[in-house]
């Protein structure tokens, strides 16, 4: 999960969901309470602060590197048409990455 969509399932009833493996990002969006909340939980928050690529890059990346077999993308970028296309274009970078 990324950064600011933390807050987001925080706010909601899944935030106790066991599928939880990790929030990743450069955390310029999330909640300190919600940072604190994932980490008491023993969720991998990871700070990744690297300002030329987007957080649903840095969460490909990290599930690439930590060798995740599938990964669910869910209501990225709602309402902003230029984050919709960057996760598109996001998702087929990965894609062309793959084995």
């Amino acid at each position: 999960m990324v950064d600011g969509g933390a807050n987001r399932l925080y706010d909601s009833k899944f935030k106790e969901s066991k599928k939880i493996r990790a929030v990743i990002g450069d955390f310029d969006g999330i909640k300190e309470d919600v940072r604190s909340f994932f980490t008491k939980k023993g969720i991998d928050v990871h700070h990744d602060p690297d300002q030329n690529t987007t957080d649903f890059e840095k969460d490909v990346n990290y599930a690439r590197k930590e060798k995740y077999q599938s990964m669910i993308f869910v209501n990225f970028y709602p309402g902003r048409l230029d984050h919709v296309l960057s996760g598109i274009h996001s998702t087929q970078k990965a894609l062309n990455k793959c084995p």
